[in-house]
């Protein structure tokens, strides 16, 4: 971060839990990232339509169950490549920080494909 000349290279927005319609913080990033909750099921995330706006999908892998490897493999299909841009699915662990670096590859890589 480069604070110094006055500016941050990343910014990160977090926003209160979205619902259906909660999309229109998209039209304000650079990269819109959601993070599904593996504990609702697939049917809501297809309600929620994330899975169509976000650049990045993350999922906080609590436990490491078969049942979050499933998910996250379910975001994968779902993810459906828009403008040049396929959304890059990362499985991360919050507490161990597996994970985090794919993801912070993956802003990188958002931000190189924007040409920023």
């Amino acid at each position: 971060v480069n604070i110094a000349a006055g500016y941050a290279d990343v910014v990160l927005v977090e926003t209160v839990g979205a619902g259906q319609a909660d999309t229109a913080i998209k039209s304000c990033v650079d990269t819109f990232i959601s993070l599904p909750d593996s504990r609702g099921d697939i049917y809501n995330l297809m309600k929620s339509g994330h899975h169509r706006h976000a650049d990045i999908l993350v999922l906080n892998m609590r436990t490491d169950s078969e049942e979050e490897h499933r998910f996250v493999s379910l975001l994968k299909n779902f993810a459906e490549e828009r403008g040049g841009w396929t959304p890059l699915v990362c499985a991360v662990n919050a507490k161990t920080g597996a994970g985090v670096d794919q993801l912070v590859q993956g802003l990188y890589a958002h931000k190189k494909f924007l040409g920023r």
